[in-house]
């Protein structure tokens, strides 16, 4: 699993740096998403999936915007 969490990780880290992003976001959707996967497995439902895909466009806005 560990193997699989950085895998995920590097991936993210690829992608945000293309995008011209800092770094940190790719630490910050890998908790999204982690937290997604265990909520969704406690819950049973896709719900927080929506909701993390939904705080991951909010992250991206606030990385587009600026302080």
């Amino acid at each position: 699993m560990r193997h699989h969490k950085l895998a995920v990780r590097g991936y993210l880290d690829q992608l945000v740096k293309a995008a011209g992003y800092p770094a940190v976001l790719a630490d910050q959707l890998l908790i999204l998403a982690n937290g997604a996967m265990v909520t969704a497995a406690i819950n049973g439902t896709p719900e927080s999936a929506r909701h993390a895909r939904d705080a991951a466009e909010a992250l991206l806005t606030a990385q587009r915007e600026g302080p």
